[in-house]
Parts: C-alpha cells; sequence; structure tokens
C-alpha cells in the first residue's frame, strides 16, 4: 500500500471510532419521551378571512400597481382567469403543540399559534380531536433579535 492511501484508511477508521464515540454519549431520552408524551397536544388554529385584508387606505394603490405588473406581464386586465374579480380571502390556519398544564385541562402554547382565532381545536395523543376555548394571551414582550425581558 502506497503512503495515501494508508493514510485515508487512518482517517477512516479514526472518523469511524469518532462516531460510534459520540452515539455512545447520546442521551436516552425514550423513557423521558414516553412519561411525558401524554401531556404533549398538537394545536390547530383558524382564523377566517376578512374581506379586507391589511389597511384598507393602502388597498386601492396596491391593487392598481398589481394590476398595472400584469397587464404588462399578461397583457391583459386582472390575473389570467379571474377576469377582474378580486381574489377571494381565505381562512389562515396556524399549526403549533402545546403541553397540558393542569388536571382540569389548561394548555399552554405559543402566542402566534392562537392570535387572532377564531377557531382552536387541540389534538391528543391518543388521536382525540376537542374543541378549545382561549382563556388568556400573552402578547411577547421581547423583540426579536434582542436577549434579556422588556423588549429593549
Amino acid at each position: 500500500m502506497n503512503r495515501m492511501t494508508r493514510l485515508m484508511l487512518a482517517m477512516a477508521w479514526l472518523m469511524f471510532l469518532m462516531v460510534g464515540t459520540a452515539q455512545a454519549q447520546l442521551p436516552d431520552f425514550t423513557g423521558l419521551v414516553t412519561k411525558t408524551a401524554p401531556g404533549v397536544v398538537s394545536v390547530v388554529a383558524t382564523k377566517t378571512a376578512d374581506a379586507q385584508i391589511g389597511d384598507p387606505s393602502d388597498r386601492s394603490d396596491q391593487d392598481a400597481q398589481m394590476q398595472e405588473f400584469l397587464r404588462r406581464f399578461f397583457g391583459q386586465q386582472g390575473v389570467p382567469g379571474q377576469r377582474g374579480q378580486r381574489p377571494m380571502p381565505q381562512d389562515r390556519t396556524s399549526l403549533g403543540s402545546g403541553f397540558i398544564i393542569s388536571s382540569d385541562g389548561y394548555i399552554l402554547t405559543n402566542h402566534h399559534v392562537i392570535d387572532g382565532a377564531d377557531d382552536i381545536h387541540v389534538q391528543l395523543s391518543d388521536r382525540r380531536e376537542l374543541s378549545a376555548k382561549l382563556i388568556g394571551s400573552d402578547a411577547p414582550t421581547v423583540s426579536p433579535g434582542c436577549t434579556g425581558g422588556g423588549g429593549q
């Protein structure tokens, strides 16, 4: 064997040993998952779409700009196939996870999952799906990209 081949084999063996050692040091979470899984739920929140989305004062300018873009691109008014019709607003669905925090069914989830929701459902680990009622919500108090509290 030439020197380069021996070096490559030695490196491959070292990598094999390192991977085996790294896997041996990973903690086993199966017991934790088995114990806590019944308390974890999936949260599905739906917000019914309004006829107007966004600031109505910006709507006409945005529509005019979009119509001009589409006319230039497609050579006609509006989106192809719609012939000047406004697109129908669509419902918004948020998905997330939550945790059952009390025996009477209180669930804790992230604010952005349920923010503005009209309808909330939770799916339990045994696949049962239940309707939920929003009791309270706390908007984020820390600005994105900041560390520490207070939104500073």
